[in-house]
């Protein structure tokens, strides 16, 4: 991941990223996240997601990654509530009284999971579509060792004809999806439904078809 890459693309605002609101296949299918006791959520590549905000208002803890500071200050201002920025790790580490959200100003790569401490699941809506195909396996691999046995997992992809537009977002389809997760407990698809028109950025880019699925895995 390059960091220069994402700093610039927040200082253009290029952000299309960034949802108003909570995911709609957050709210419908995010439930194995929350429902136990204790629920620690891990978001990769968080950005200043409100999807994040969502999940601690569902009783869940949240710890966010994030390589661009000035994106985690944002969250906190979205949502109305101080941020304070203490040093965990070695790491600025950006939390607040206010909310049940803490985010990691760091490498993805780079956390363990001594900076995380025990985890109960993972939400991955804009991480893995972000990474070009020669990262995604490491990406996985990396996200599996964070998460422990049973951990439930709601990813959510995107599937366009590649050759049609570069990424990001990259897509991400099925078959790749099971390779990458071979190793988890299982991946069930819980959602999947054409956007293009919900998103004509797009279409101005030179799709004809852009579906998003989301899956549930238990690592």
């Amino acid at each position: 991941m390059d960091a220069e890459f994402w700093k610039e693309r927040w200082q253009a605002r290029q952000i299309g990223f960034n949802l108003p609101n909570p995911h709609e296949y957050l709210v419908c299918h995010g439930a194995p996240l929350w429902q136990e006791g204790g629920a620690h959520v891990l978001v990769p590549l968080c950005g200043k997601s409100i999807d994040m905000a969502y999940l601690a208002k569902q009783g869940a803890r949240v710890t966010g990654a994030e390589l661009v500071e000035s994106a985690a200050h944002e969250f906190f201002q979205d949502v109305g509530v101080p941020a304070q920025v203490t040093d965990t790790n070695g790491r600025r580490c950006l939390d607040s009284a206010g909310i049940s959200v803490r985010i990691l100003v760091s490498n993805f790569f780079d956390l363990r999971s001594d900076d995380l401490g025990l985890l109960t699941g993972g939400y991955d809506r804009a991480a893995l579509v972000a990474l070009p195909p020669d990262l995604r396996e490491r990406y996985v691999s990396h996200l599996l060792e964070l998460l422990p046995p049973g951990a439930s997992l709601l990813l959510v992809t995107m599937e366009y004809d590649q050759s049609l537009m570069g990424g990001p977002p990259f897509a991400v389809l099925p078959d790749e999806v099971a390779r990458l997760f071979s190793d988890c407990q299982s991946i069930k698809s819980v959602a999947s439904d054409s956007i293009l028109e919900q998103e004509p950025r797009f279409a101005q880019r030179g799709l004809s078809a852009l579906r998003e699925t989301a899956y549930l895995i238990v690592r």
